[in-house]
């Protein structure tokens, strides 16, 4: 009867992690209320992009042709600048590295004020970009570094990310009948 392979079993014992960080990611169910809510917010943000971008590669209501497009709130690229560069480059380091003449830059920020959305309207205005950003809060930082604003009134967030998501709904509607 064949011996069963034993387990794999490290040489020297694992080493504690640095003071304040820990070998894997915190759970934000487990975070302070407000950190939670940041949480959530940054996901919601997350899937507006990464739905934007599934509706204009797929289709939205009607048949046409894909169109490219790229979310730049993927993951593995998200952890690695934040990583290597910090948090506020995440965005304007894929833009000066995917970016070509021509293309579109779309930002959704709730606040206006995201130090990464900044950056990324500075780096697109740089390389001459167009760009299209969806805001709240009266605009923030942001108002007038975009070629085209959409700015929500009020001050609240979950009110603004509604207003967002229609419109971008209403943007693809306008995509859809300018290609069909």
């Amino acid at each position: 009867m064949p011996r069963s392979p034993k387990p794999f079993l490290p040489s020297r014992p694992c080493r504690d992690p640095p003071a304040g960080r820990s070998r894997r990611p915190a759970d934000p169910r487990h975070a302070p209320a407000g950190q939670q809510a940041a949480h959530l917010r940054q996901r919601r943000q997350r899937r507006r992009g990464r739905a934007l971008r599934t509706e204009l590669v797929g289709r939205y209501a009607k048949k046409r042709r894909s169109l490219p497009a790229i979310a730049l709130s993927s993951d593995g690229p998200l952890s690695c600048i934040g990583n290597d560069y910090g948090y506020d480059h995440v965005f304007s380091r894929q833009i000066s590295g995917l970016a070509q003449v021509g293309d579109l830059v779309i930002v959704i920020t709730s606040s206006g004020n995201s130090v990464n959305i900044l950056a990324a309207l500075q780096e697109a205005k740089k390389l001459g970009l167009e760009s299209i950003a969806f805001l709240g809060r009266g605009g923030g930082k942001a108002k007038g570094l975009a070629t085209c604003e959409l700015v929500i009134p009020g001050n609240s967030g979950p009110a603004t990310q509604e207003a967002h998501l229609f419109l971008i709904h209403h943007l693809c509607e306008l995509i859809d009948a300018a290609f069909e």
